[in-house]
């Protein structure tokens, strides 16, 4: 398959995303893992099934996604289809880690991923929408000092 016909797909799974119907989503980025395991968006794809799990608040399971590609996908870069990320894969995944810890309020388990997105620092972030800027550790930090208020 080519990179066209991946893409289509990966659209497709985004699609119902949009319309929070997370678990057809999972299903079908689940299928494109197993059809097309060397293909350039495979750590975005286990990417997006944690952030599946995360919209359903099975965090445990989000938690290992997100492990996942930081660990089989450490160098792997963000192929945005929103074209408002930048920068590694694994640095969003630390983000998407500790937000589901303060979810969890297992704030004790945040630490390692807090110090691991430093190392990112300016290069992988997001865009918002009035095209600002924000750095995945910036937003951890936002995340955690609004934990911490409640």
């Amino acid at each position: 398959m080519n990179e066209k016909e991946e893409k289509k797909l990966i659209e497709n799974a985004l699609k119902h995303i949009n319309f929070e119907m997370y678990v057809d989503a999972i299903s079908l980025f689940k299928n494109f893992t197993e059809e097309y395991k060397e293909s350039k968006y495979i750590d975005d794809v286990y990417y997006d099934i944690g952030l599946c799990y995360f919209k359903l608040k099975n965090f445990n399971k989000s938690i290992n996604c997100f492990e996942f590609v930081i660990e089989k996908y450490p160098d792997s870069d963000i192929d945005s289809f929103s074209k408002r990320e930048f920068g590694k894969t694994a640095a969003k995944c630390h983000l998407g880690i500790i937000n589901c810890y303060l979810i969890l309020n297992q704030k004790d388990k945040i630490q390692y991923h807090f110090d691991s997105l430093k190392k990112y620092d300016e290069s992988s972030y997001v865009l918002d929408n009035l095209e600002n800027k924000l750095t995945f550790y910036e937003i951890a930090k936002k995340n955690i000092d609004l934990s911490n208020e409640c």
